[in-house]
């Protein structure tokens, strides 16, 4: 019985730190390509 309410207290924590992980994996790896965007917009105007 405990076992529950223990599971009851932690499960929405847990749950939110790993939407949280999710969203930081996510917004990392949209930085990631928008640097590489940057770097190959740069490449060509120095090409240019």
């Amino acid at each position: 019985m405990l076992e529950l309410e223990v599971a009851k207290y932690v499960d929405p924590s847990l749950h939110f730190y790993v939407k949280r992980i999710e969203f930081l994996d996510l917004s990392i790896s949209l930085k990631k390509m928008d640097v590489r965007r940057l770097h190959s917009q740069r490449n060509e105007m120095n090409l240019k």
